[in-house]
């Protein structure tokens, strides 16, 4: 197959570049290096550079090699996410959670972070761009310049490439966004009712609230698979009083997603967003599906951007 062959083509340069004296991680920002895994198992840069963690995106068959050439001693915290550098690699599905990866690392290891896969040209590469772009708000010609300008040799593939090209008009420029081009993608769903759905698409509702039950209890939303830049389906009752089958009414981008809110901390801001105007009045409609909530009760606060019917 045409495809097929380009791949197998793409996977033996990478082993080429891999075989040159490329061990050593690369600064991108702040504590966010890049490598390939050469760099995963150099200790001493590492130690040098003050990194805790590594970040690995790899096949299953990277995941052998690295394990089979991993007899260092010394600790490093390795975090691996299966991942192939392959044109059937649905990134823009994975990219918010593998960003949550990246971030929850950063906090928890207190330390920097190397982003590498096997030669460290494609798919550690279109993380660390998507993270330029979440992090720092950087476009994406702008995000790729500044990887190319401190490692040249990247080539992220071509279906990535897409991905992200998508993934920017979705932070940057969501009128640009098609309905042919979010239909294509395996989306989480986000359930509502079906009296919010026109305050959703006009931007009135921009906050819902959950509770952390709901993460298994609301078999319509799915919610355990929904990070800060998710692009979602925004889903409701087909009709008055029906409860299945649930009908997509429009495309949601996840801004943020605070799991720890509770309505006595809540910003009259946030409240406003969610569609009430004080506290009283949230409480009297969750209590409606939520009897025993309080002021103090644990929310997941979702704020969100419309972004197409």
């Amino acid at each position: 197959m045409e495809g097929m062959d380009e791949y197998e083509y793409d996977e033996e340069e990478e082993y080429e570049v891999e075989e040159l004296a490329d061990d050593e991680p690369m600064r991108i920002l702040e504590g966010v290096y890049i490598g390939p895994m050469e760099a995963a198992l150099n200790m001493e840069a590492l130690r040098t550079k003050s990194i805790g963690v590594s970040l690995g995106l790899l096949s299953s068959r990277d995941r052998e090699l690295l394990d089979a050439s991993d007899n260092t001693t010394q600790t490093i915290k390795r975090v691996v996410v299966e991942m192939d550098d392959s044109l059937d690699e649905p990134l823009l599905e994975r990219l918010p959670a593998l960003l949550n990866t990246l971030e929850n690392v950063q906090k928890e290891e207190a330390s920097n972070v190397l982003v590498h896969c096997l030669a460290g040209r494609s798919r550690s590469a279109a993380l660390v761009v998507a993270w330029l772009m979440t992090k720092h708000m950087y476009r994406l010609d702008r995000a790729l310049e500044h990887v190319s300008m401190i490692r040249p040799w990247i080539a992220i593939n071509d279906r990535f490439t897409q991905d992200l090209q998508l993934f920017d008009r979705i932070l940057f420029d969501p009128s640009a966004c098609t309905r042919e081009s979010l239909r294509a993608l395996s989306l989480p769903r986000l359930d509502f009712n079906a009296s919010l759905t026109a305050d959703i698409v006009s931007g009135a509702k921009s906050v819902t609230m959950r509770l952390p039950s709901d993460v298994e209890n609301d078999k319509n939303s799915d919610l355990a698979t929904i990070f800060p830049h998710s692009t979602v389906v925004a889903t409701t009752a087909a009709s008055s009083g029906e409860l299945t089958p649930r009908a997509p009414f429009a495309y949601l981008r996840v801004d943020t997603f605070d799991s720890n809110a509770t309505l006595e901390i809540m910003t009259h801001e946030t409240l406003l967003k969610s569609g009430f105007q004080s506290k009283e009045a949230v409480l009297a409609v969750l209590k409606q599906f939520y009897p025993d909530i309080t002021t103090t009760s644990q929310l997941l606060v979702v704020h969100f951007t419309y972004l197409i019917t």
